[in-house]
C-alpha cells in the first residue's frame, strides 16, 4: 500500500509533502528562475554498491543513506507485513548487543538510526554529529549486517504492529486511502498492506524474516547517500567495511503491470462519523513515464496547491471542504492518481459530483495562462526540495532507484520552462480518466444513498481491509 497505517512511508512522501508545502510558499519565490544543486561524486564498488559522496563541510554533520530496491510490494503472498518487520527489528538486537544496549550506544553518542518501507524500496539511515563519523559508520554497519531478528524481539514488534492495525480501523482518513488503493490494486502486489494484515502477522516467524532479509538485503542495485562533513577517513572507511557485502545470488524479481478496474464506488460505513472521508483514483503513471515533468505542470493546474482549480471550485466556491488536492505516486510500475478530501455526510454526493465535474472539464485541457503559472509555482518550489545536502540525497537516491539520470535535478528548472499548454492537451486523454476513477467514501450510515449514480456501488467494512 501507498501508506503504512498511521503515515506515509519514508522517501517518496516526503518528497510528496515537501513539494505541496512549498507551492504553498511558491508565490512568493517567483524570481527565483535559476538554481544548481550542490554536486555529487559517484563512485562502484565491485559488489554492485553504488556510492553517493555529498560533502557539504558548512555545518559539523553527517548523515549515510542506504536505499534498498526492495519494498512491501515483494512481501510473499500470505506474509505480508515482513519487509517491515525487517526494517523495525534492525536495531533490535545483535549476536554482540541487546536492543537496549544499542538504544544506549545511540543516544550516548547523539546518533539517530531509522529504517523504513516503501512499496518499491527500503531505506536504512544514520546521522549525528561529524565528530562521531567513524563510530556512526562502524554503527550502521553492525545494525545492517549482524541483526539478529531474536525470537522475542519478534514476537514484541509483531504485537506492536498487531495494535496499530487495530488502531487503523479507527482512522476514517487512513481507511479511505488503504480501501483505494487495495480497489484500485486488487490482486497486484500494490494492494499489500506495508504492515501487514492481522492474518499475517498472526502466522509471522523469525525464520521468515530472515528468509526476507536474506532475498532483499543484499549491495545489488542498492544506493548509499554519504553526506555532510567527511573526508579520506570516513570515505576509506566506507569502502573497506561496504566492500565485504556479498554480493546477491538471485535477481530481483520485477513487479507485473496493473489492470485498470473501471469507474465503480465503494463505501466503508462508520457510526459516529461527523465528516466523511472522500477518495478519488485511477492508475496514474510510472517514474520512468517519459511525460512525467509534463504531469507535475498539469497536476499542479488541478489540485496541488491553492491556485488548483479544485481548491478554486470545490472549496472557495462551493465550502465543501477545507482541503482538496491530488498527486501522482508515481513507482516503478503505474501508481495511483489520487484526488484526495472530505466533506460533510450530507454533501457526499454533491462533494463526489462537482469533484468529478471539475476532473472531467480539466481532461479537456488547460489554458496557456494557467501553464504559465504553474510553471511559475514549480521553478519556485523546487530550491526548496534539494535545499540541503539531505534533501538531495533524497531525491537522488530516488532518481537512482527508478533509473532516471540525476542530471533531471540539474535539469529541471530549463525542462520546466519549456513546457508549453498545446503540450500539455496533447497528453491529457492519455492520463488523466473521468470515467475510470474509483471512488472510496468512509462515512456514517446512509451516507451512501443515492450514490449508485456515480458507479456500481458496493459496501464494505474496514475491518475487510486488514483481515
Amino acid at each position: 500500500m501507498n501508506m503504512t497505517l498511521f503515515q506515509f512511508t519514508f522517501l517518496r512522501r516526503f518528497f510528496v509533502l515537501s513539494f505541496l508545502l512549498a507551492l504553498l510558499s511558491g508565490c512568493q519565490s517567483f524570481q527565483k528562475q535559476s538554481f544548481s544543486p550542490m554536486a555529487h561524486q559517484v563512485e562502484d564498488l565491485d559488489n554492485g554498491l553504488k556510492i553517493l559522496w555529498i560533502e557539504d563541510g558548512k555545518i559539523p554533520y553527517f548523515s549515510m543513506n542506504l536505499m534498498i530496491p526492495v519494498g512491501s510490494a515483494w512481501d510473499r503472498d500470505g506474509k505480508e507485513g515482513e519487509a517491515s518487520l525487517v526494517a523495525s527489528l534492525l536495531d533490535k538486537g545483535t549476536k554482540e548487543r541487546s536492543a537496549t544496549q544499542i538504544a544506549e550506544d545511540l543516544e550516548f553518542l547523539g546518533l539517530s538510526f531509522g529504517a523504513s518501507v516503501d512499496e518499491d524500496f527500503t531505506t536504512v539511515g544514520i546521522s549525528g554529529l561529524s565528530v562521531h563519523s567513524e563510530k556512526a559508520i562502524n554503527e550502521m554497519f553492525d545494525l545492517l549486517m549482524h541483526a539478529e531478528f531474536k525470537d522475542s524481539e519478534v514476537k514484541r514488534q509483531v504485537a506492536l504492529t498487531e495494535a496499530q492495525v487495530q488502531r487503523g480501523f479507527d482512522k476514517p482518513s487512513v481507511v479511505a486511502s488503504v480501501a483505494l488503493e487495495k480497489e484500485i490494486y486488487k490482486n497486484h502486489p500494490y494492494s499489500k498492506l506495508s504492515s501487514g494484515s492481522l492474518s499475517s502477522l498472526k502466522g509471522m516467524k523469525r525464520s521468515d524474516l530472515m528468509d526476507f532479509y536474506g532475498r532483499a538485503y543484499h549491495p545489488d542495485h542498492a544506493v548509499l547517500a554519504v553526506v555532510g562533513k567527511f573526508g579520506d577517513a570516513e570515505k576509506s572507511q566506507i569502502r573497506k567495511l561496504y566492500s565485504t557485502w556479498a554480493r546477491s545470488k538471485t535477481a530481483i524479481g520485477k513487479l507485473p503491470e496493473p489492470t485498470e478496474p473501471g469507474r465503480r464506488v465503494i463505501y466503508i460505513e462508520k457510526p459516529g462519523l461527523k465528516q466523511a472521508e472522500v477518495r478519488f483514483g485511477h492508475l496514474g503513471i510510472s517514474r520512468k513515464d517519459p511525460d512525467y515533468l509534463k504531469l507535475r505542470v498539469a497536476n499542479t493546474i488541478l489540485g496541488a496547491g491553492f491556485i488548483g482549480r479544485l481548491f478554486t471550485e470545490i472549496r472557495a466556491k462551493r465550502g465543501l471542504t477545507y482541503s482538496i488536492y491530488s498527486y501522482f505516486d508515481s513507482r516503478e510500475v503505474p501508481g495511483p492518481f489520487v484526488i484526495s478530501t472530505f466533506t460533510r455526510p450530507d454533501k457526499i454526493s454533491e462533494m463526489i459530483r462537482e469533484t468529478l465535474k471539475v476532473y472531467s472539464d480539466f481532461s479537456k485541457g488547460v489554458s496557456e495562462s494557467e501553464v504559465k503559472d504553474a510553471v511559475a509555482y514549480l521553478k519556485g518550489s523546487f530550491p526548496q526540495i534539494i535545499e540541503t545536502s539531505d534533501d538531495l540525497a533524497r531525491q537522488l537516491l530516488i532518481l537512482y532507484r527508478y533509473g532516471i539520470d540525476p542530471d533531471y535535478l540539474k535539469d529541471y528548472m530549463n525542462n520546466v520552462s519549456k513546457i508549453d499548454h498545446k503540450e500539455l492537451n496533447a497528453i491529457m486523454s492519455k492520463h488523466f480518466h473521468p470515467d475510470k476513477v474509483t471512488v472510496v467514501v468512509t462515512g456514517p450510515p446512509g451516507g451512501e444513498v443515492g450514490l449508485e449514480m456515480f458507479g456500481k456501488l458496493e459496501k464494505i467494512s474496514a475491518k475487510s481491509l486488514y483481515k
